[in-house]
């Protein structure tokens, strides 16, 4: 894959995107570290990252929302950083747009993303550890239909969308499964 990233002129693109990742998932990390939660493993996948932690659904609520948040706010500095710094590089515009991309890409009200995660802590404020579950999962499974109708509906399908919803979907399954 490299390879042809290199061959077809967007390997540099890809390297962007892997380092916004990267940055993104060691937000999260820092910020677990901080509240002394132990961190076992950051996972680069070729959609996404994903950083395990020991049982983040037994943690305060305060602190589960604010590691969540971490990895947008990873996106939002960045952002501001294009926008009030004007860097001059010659991939700045497609920098800004990948950085916009993963920030509203992961705060999709979709667990296991950085937004269902932001929905299951503000519904842990308001009801019970079951209850939040079974809210998040409702409104995960709504948005990724929406989502999915969409897709389907008025634009062409493309398969590595369909892929990454259909494993969200699973995850969110699973999720249910665990705590249900």
């Amino acid at each position: 894959m490299a390879l042809a990233s290199f061959l077809s002129g967007q390997f540099f693109s890809f390297f962007m995107l892997f380092v916004l990742v990267l940055f993104h998932e060691a937000a999260h990390a820092v910020t677990a570290i901080c509240f002394k939660w132990k961190v076992s493993k950051l996972t680069l996948l070729p959609f996404g990252g994903q950083l395990e932690v020991n049982r983040i659904l037994n943690k305060p609520v305060i602190e589960e929302m604010t590691v969540a948040s971490s990895g947008p706010a990873f996106h939002i500095l960045i952002h501001l950083m294009i926008v009030y710094n004007q860097p001059s590089f010659s991939y700045t515009d497609e920098l800004y747009h990948l950085n916009l991309q993963l920030l509203f890409f992961n705060l999709l009200p979709v667990w296991p993303l950085d937004g269902g995660r932001i929905v299951y802590s503000i519904a842990n404020l308001f009801f019970p550890f079951k209850k939040s579950v079974e809210l998040t999962v409702l409104l995960s499974s709504l948005s990724l239909l929406i989502m999915l109708s969409y897709i389907l509906g008025g634009l062409q399908i493309q398969r590595l969308l369909l892929y990454i919803f259909s494993r969200l979907y699973l995850s969110v399954l699973s999720e249910q499964a665990s705590y249900t």
